[in-house]
């Protein structure tokens, strides 16, 4: 079971789900409502990943699938 944790606009917004792409994509979180800097974390029991993006990078990923997609592959790649 993994984990999403997102940080940004002083809040965060977490999701769990059988897979990486599945909990990112469960955040429920709108590219319009992401207003600063944030950064992405994914846990997996006692493994953890995570990465930080600029505002501009943050809303194209809450945007475009398949940028989520791709930060769910390198997320899985630092967990190994």
């Amino acid at each position: 079971m993994f984990k999403a944790t997102l940080q940004t606009n002083q809040t965060e917004y977490t999701s769990e789900a059988s897979s990486i792409l599945e909990a990112l994509n469960g955040l429920g979180l709108d590219f319009t409502q992401v207003k600063t800097k944030g950064s992405v974390k994914i846990t997996d029991g006692e493994k953890s990943a995570e990465k930080d993006y600029t505002l501009p990078r943050l809303r194209r990923l809450m945007m475009f699938h398949p940028l989520r997609k791709g930060l769910a592959n390198e997320l899985e790649m630092r967990l190994k």
